[in-house]
């Protein structure tokens, strides 16, 4: 088994269409003073094939709400202000749902049809 881990509050690392700011932004780092590195959704299909042609499972993980101040800082008005003195707090209904649903590591290879399963409703 080969565990992705994607996303996380210092960068976010997998290309999704439509939604470019996510390595542009998010991808360069918690201050974003550092080069953004991510896998292209190329780099992606290759991973999910090798992954198959070895029998082998690929896990991608986007841990959201938790841990996504890269997504914070990529698309700020995907957020709605917190109660609290904390940061704002991520109002993500239809946004994971459409993270997932555009990323190939979901719609690739063995994960083909399972993340969206993964999701809980609203």
């Amino acid at each position: 088994m080969l565990h992705l881990h994607l996303t996380d509050d210092q960068g976010w690392r997998v290309e999704v269409p439509g939604w470019p700011l996510l390595t542009g932004i998010g991808g360069a780092g918690a201050r974003g003073d550092r080069p953004g590195d991510h896998y292209s959704t190329e780099d992606v299909s290759s991973l999910v094939q090798y992954a198959d042609e070895r029998f082998a499972t690929l896990t991608p993980e986007i841990d959201m709400p938790g841990h996504a101040s890269a997504v914070s800082r990529s698309y700020p008005t995907r957020h709605t202000p917190s109660s609290s003195n904390a940061p704002s707090t991520p109002s993500w209904g239809a946004t994971l749902r459409e993270f997932v649903t555009r990323s190939d590591v979901c719609r690739t290879g063995g994960a083909s049809g399972s993340c969206p399963k993964m999701i809980r409703p609203q």
